[in-house]
């Protein structure tokens, strides 16, 4: 039996399992890649933004889920903006702008499945639009 073939075989399957990744993955990657900017060097800017991020997101959703207009701006955590906040993390005032700049993304990307399937200027009437990437 001639094995000379088996280390192209080998090659070929090592690519094929190593090919892109899926659709979900590299959107994680690209969100990622928006979340991770410049910035929020500070440990306060990190954190806030993670805390931010993960609200928005439950709150977009919870906002889609009820079928209620898209309005960032409606949630008490986001208005004080310090929802996590420990002072040694750092600086209020980082913590603070970088968890509303989180939480605006999270909330997008949590109700934006819901906006799909309807007019994207959900809720015109009262001056809030879904905001455009």
């Amino acid at each position: 039996m001639n094995s000379s073939w088996m280390p192209g075989v080998a090659a070929l399957m090592g690519l094929a399992l190593a090919g892109s990744p899926s659709v979900a993955a590299r959107d994680i990657y690209e969100r990622q890649d928006r979340t991770r900017g410049s910035r929020h060097e500070t440990a306060a800017g990190r954190i806030g933004f993670d805390k931010g991020y993960e609200d928005g997101l439950r709150r977009g959703r919870d906002d889609g889920d009820d079928g209620d207009r898209y309005d960032v701006t409606r949630d008490g955590r986001y208005r004080d903006g310090d929802h996590g906040y420990r002072s040694s993390y750092g600086s209020r005032y980082s913590y603070v702008r970088a968890y509303r700049s989180g939480f605006e993304l999270g909330y997008s990307d949590g109700y934006e499945p819901y906006a799909r399937g309807r007019n994207r200027a959900y809720g015109r009437a009262r001056g809030y639009e879904y905001p455009r990437r």
